[in-house]
């Protein structure tokens, strides 16, 4: 599910403002750094999902039998190629 950049915005924020609220961190900087940085945490993560669904889309249609697209066999293809592309970045938990 992708978020847009105003989801993002408001999450970041509502995760800054609870963890210092819980006493996590603790701010020298503006509450906002916090929240900027939770930001571009989540919007690197969108970028790389987007990176990996591409790199996936693109192993399944060169498959010889291209199973149809929306099928549970098309999702079962996509995922497994999805998880592939992300273990060759080293990424175990996608």
């Amino acid at each position: 599910m992708r978020l847009s950049d105003a989801r993002i915005r408001a999450l970041s924020r509502s995760i800054a403002k609870e963890m210092i609220a819980r006493g996590v961190v603790e701010m020298k900087a503006p509450e906002h750094t916090l929240a900027d940085l939770i930001t571009r945490v989540f919007q690197e993560d969108q970028d790389l999902d987007s990176v990996l669904d591409a790199e996936a889309r693109a192993a399944v249609a060169r498959q010889k039998s291209l199973p149809p697209p929306g099928s549970g066999e098309y999702q079962a293809a996509f995922a497994r190629e999805k998880k592939a592309a992300a273990a060759k970045r080293g990424l175990k938990e996608w």
